[in-house]
């Protein structure tokens, strides 16, 4: 009884969560997460299914994920050379291992916001919408389909000092991905749209909120409670966005815009990204 009242109270406080934006908004209960408590795997996956890593370049491991202190950590790290297996050994793995969040329910259009203390490594964080098709793997590995991506953000997290004279950048772009189609191993086509804009501060020295409005017109960005982008769906010759996506969270390893692997420094690793909440809402 004492633990219902308690797990009542709780969800009470979270539902009385205001959106920012105007309108008659409601939280998505069953799928937003204040990440206080243990990781809730009925609600996430602590891994990307089907999606190991990138050859060469990083696996994901569920070890990089955890959750403590009202944050979920999602850390990059580098195992020693021992550590990695002899079959990746071969194929140029360099031992660099990520973490990933991915919802287990999709979720389709309304607004979508995150507090965020990215990594301070250089390497990529991101926050981003996102279906494989993995419900359908037919369609997935056929032509003529296609798979769909939206990036809240994507960001280095800081860079190194021979970088220190860049700029930092977030990435709001939405890709869709024409099959046959198999994560970071090949696609038949990339259509990329979306917005870059420089930002005046290191994004891993403090949290900020990033936010996403998706309707059934448009893609508007927020960072902080000011917009940054704006786009029609309609741009898109496939349809805009119609399918519900499941929301994730992660860090990688690459060579893009100040993320580095080839010649990170090793000594800035482990880094860990902070997810203070995630909030979905709908409209009434």
């Amino acid at each position: 009884m004492v633990l219902a009242s308690v797990l009542g109270l709780v969800c009470t406080a979270v539902a009385e969560v205001k959106c920012p934006l105007p309108g008659n908004w409601q939280l998505d209960v069953e799928n937003s997460d204040e990440f206080n408590g243990a990781f809730d795997h009925d609600r996430w996956y602590d891994y990307p299914p089907r999606f190991p890593g990138r050859p060469g370049e990083f696996r994901f491991l569920a070890r990089n994920v955890a959750q403590r202190d009202g944050d979920l950590l999602i850390t990059a790290d580098k195992v020693p050379d021992d550590e990695i297996p002899y079959e990746q050994r071969l194929e140029g793995m360099k031992g660099f291992t990520c973490g990933a969040v991915k919802s287990r329910r999709k979720m389709f259009r309304g607004y979508f916001e995150a507090r965020i203390k990215v990594n301070p490594a250089a390497v990529r964080n991101a926050f981003w919408l996102y279906d494989p098709l993995s419900d359908d793997l037919r369609a997935k590995y056929s032509a003529g389909n296609v798979s769909e991506e939206i990036d809240v953000f994507e960001t280095a997290g800081r860079h190194q000092p021979e970088d220190a004279h860049l700029p930092y950048f977030l990435t709001m772009n939405t890709h869709h991905y024409i099959t046959p189609y198999y994560e970071a191993v090949c696609n038949n086509h990339n259509v990329p749209l979306g917005s870059i804009r420089q930002i005046d501060f290191c994004p891993s020295d403090d949290y900020h909120v990033y936010g996403l409005l998706w309707t059934d017109r448009e893609l508007v960005w927020y960072l902080d409670g000011a917009e940054m982008a704006r786009m029609s769906i309609l741009a898109y010759g496939h349809g805009g966005f119609p399918r519900a996506l499941h929301v994730v969270f992660d860090c990688e390893f690459a060579e893009w815009n100040g993320a580095r692997f080839k010649t990170l420094d090793l000594k800035t690793l482990p880094a860990v990204q902070k997810i203070d909440w995630f909030r979905h809402w709908v409209l009434q």
